[in-house]
């Protein structure tokens, strides 16, 4: 399997800072200037072009909750491509949007809200809260965006709780109260909702209330909690359970049961050892900017373990871990 190099997102942002935004709708344009560098990246660019061809950016800016699966599932079928290829573009095209400064306005929003609250719309308000809670239409904006969340719990929007204890957690838009946080995550839970199962079980594994953890996560059909769930088994090391709910996070493209699923082929921990399986859920790990995945691959490469040895793609797969680690504590 054919594994992508995600180092050509530096070559697609100098054509945007070059070009501006626009180009991104202009395909005959984007296309020839993107190919400029199709002699490193020849097969990417080819990609990220279709990518540009699919409308996949301007799904990704107005849709930016819409689970992965739902967005490979999309390409698969639009594009007849494989998951390889559509997870690619989804996480590259990701991480472009989340980077840029969107020149996008929502008209009239303000009357939309006061329509919303008039007529108790909950989704139209929902949507005004993650404009702002995301920066898409208007500036980002955390206070006001916890405030229209404040707003829907009261209305009975149970999604609320989550994006509560989430910026509780984390302290956007309101002062870091981690058992706030805990309060609403609790709150959304007793309401099933699937994301405050999740949150919950994070914040009791992180206090090392490993039980009470595990009885929230089971509870979730939340993607992220078959990761969590599998390390969980990992560490007691039964490798059977760990690969059952690795597989299940896999099938949704949960960045770390990809990277755990992987794992457990390369060393034989609960299935039988096989490298080529390795090869495809790193990449795919890869692909969504898992660090760990892109340092296990660049070891792969290297080595020769599984691939033909490549040592070009080897130094940039470590280039670009020591990149993300890196702006990762520049912004601490």
């Amino acid at each position: 399997m054919k594994t992508f190099n995600r180092g050509v997102k530096a070559a697609i942002m100098h054509v945007l800072d070059q070009e501006g935004l626009n180009i991104l709708w202009n395909v005959d344009a984007f296309e020839e200037k993107i190919n400029s560098y199709s002699l490193d990246y020849y097969e990417e660019c080819y990609e990220m072009t279709k990518a540009v061809k699919s409308g996949l950016f301007d799904t990704l800016i107005l849709n930016r909750h819409i689970p992965i699966r739902d967005h490979v599932d999309m390409l698969c079928d639009f594009l007849e491509i494989e998951v390889n290829e559509a997870l690619f573009m989804l996480g590259l095209s990701w991480d472009i949007v989340n980077e840029i400064d969107w020149d996008i306005e929502i008209l009239n929003l303000d009357e939309a809200m006061k329509n919303a609250r008039e007529h108790e719309k909950i989704r139209d308000l929902h949507v005004a809260a993650l404009a702002y809670y995301d920066g898409v239409g208007v500036p980002q904006d955390y206070e006001t965006a916890y405030h229209l969340f404040e707003e829907l719990e009261y209305m009975g929007d149970d999604e609320a709780y989550y994006y509560l204890g989430m910026m509780n957690e984390e302290g956007n838009g309101v002062e870091m109260d981690r058992e706030k946080a805990i309060h609403y995550y609790r709150l959304g839970a007793n309401l099933n909702e699937n994301e405050c199962f999740y949150a919950l079980g994070k914040v009791y594994l992180e206090d090392g209330h490993v039980e009470e953890a595990m009885n929230q996560l089971v509870e979730s059909e939340d993607p992220r909690s078959y990761g969590l769930l599998g390390t969980i088994y990992e560490d007691q090391n039964n490798f059977v359970e760990a690969y059952q709910h690795y597989h299940k996070g896999a099938r949704e493209y949960d960045a770390l049961s990809l990277y755990r699923l992987g794992r457990l082929y390369q060393e034989g921990l609960g299935v039988e050892q096989d490298l080529s399986e390795t090869i495809k859920y790193y990449s795919y790990a890869y692909y969504l900017g898992h660090q760990e995945a892109m340092l296990a691959l660049a070891h792969m490469y290297a080595l020769g373990e599984g691939v033909e040895v490549n040592a070009k793609f080897a130094h940039d797969l470590y280039e670009q871990y020591h990149e993300s680690v890196g702006n990762e504590y520049e912004n601490l």
